[in-house]
């Protein structure tokens, strides 16, 4: 998907939706525009990574994620998280078990991101993100400052609102972004991104459908020119539960299963053509709360690699 931001940023208008399909999400039967909104290609709020949308349960206080790398455990990251299950803290390691970046986030009462900030292995600031919202929860302005590598940059997000809450357009400082309209009756939003150094020149365009419940079933994503370059199509058990996420693209498929509980059950994707597939498959150990503490990758029949969880707890 090729979009398009004043800093040369990826959207993850796709990948953000995915998120909205594979977490628990209550939906209405009556889908208005504020609600295709809510659920649409950009996400109007800023939850983030919470407990909920990471698929892990109970009171989590922390989570330290390692694999196997030539015979000995590597630590890849640690996520700590307030009680209402914010995350509060991600920290990530380099190879040598060193820490590579820190992240710190402060959350309002409805666990929007407030800050976002971003240390280096010394303590040094890189990065800072703020956000405001109005009486909705809805996100108003999004702020983002960057000092890498001594070189400091920033932008200003602007995000628009029609009268009925629903997410009408964002800018980048006076340069339009993206378009959004929507079609009720059809259940689709149509998203118009723009080029930052073309301005009012669209650069793609996403179209999101939605089933009678409100759920995104398909994302489709063109080029300026009008062509398609990818579809995200999503299935749902009789619970309203994701049981999968298929990617396809001229020559090249990926689709996600998702077991019982949320986590990725089976992978099948192609590499060099659609003839050329490969699967994986994931096996699990699970602790009493339910949560995963050993993930075992099969690649094509053969293991390949384990992931292990370490949580701690508030209760």
């Amino acid at each position: 998907m090729k979009t398009y931001y004043c800093r040369q940023l990826l959207c993850f208008a796709a990948s953000s939706l995915m998120l909205c399909v594979i977490c628990s999400i209550s939906y209405a039967a009556n889908v208005t525009r504020a609600e295709l909104s809510k659920y649409g290609t950009y996400p109007v709020s800023s939850r983030g990574l919470d407990r909920n949308e990471e698929n892990i349960f109970g009171l989590v206080r922390t989570v330290e994620l390692s694999h196997t790398d030539n015979g000995s455990v590597i630590l890849l990251r640690k996520n700590t998280y307030d009680v209402p299950g914010n995350q509060i803290e991600h920290i990530s390691y380099n190879k040598k078990g060193e820490i590579s970046w820190i992240g710190r986030i402060t959350h309002d009462s409805r666990g929007n991101h407030l800050e976002d900030e971003t240390y280096d292995r010394k303590g040094f600031l890189t990065g800072k993100t703020s956000s405001r919202y109005n009486k909705h929860g809805n996100k108003l302005d999004e702020t983002w400052n960057d000092n890498y590598n001594n070189k400091q940059t920033s932008s200003v997000h602007t995000y628009i609102y029609d009268t009925d809450g629903s997410l009408k357009m964002v800018k980048c400082g006076i340069s339009l972004e993206k378009k959004l309209f929507y079609n009720t009756v059809k259940r689709t939003i149509k998203e118009l991104l723009f080029y930052s150094d073309k301005p009012g020149k669209v650069s793609g365009t996403n179209l999101v459908t939605f089933d009678l419940s409100g759920r995104p079933v398909k994302n489709e994503s063109y080029a300026a020119d009008g062509s398609l370059e990818d579809t995200w199509t999503y299935a749902y058990d009789a619970n309203g539960k994701a049981v999968s996420l298929t990617m396809s693209s001229p020559g090249w498929i990926d689709k996600t299963n998702y077991d019982s509980d949320g986590n990725v059950s089976t992978e099948i994707y192609s590499i060099e053509g659609p003839k050329d597939l490969h699967s994986d498959n994931y096996e699990y150990v699970y602790d009493t709360h339910n949560n995963w503490v050993k993930k075992t990758r099969v690649h094509d029949g053969v293991p390949t690699g384990i992931e292990y969880r370490r949580f701690t707890y508030y209760d």
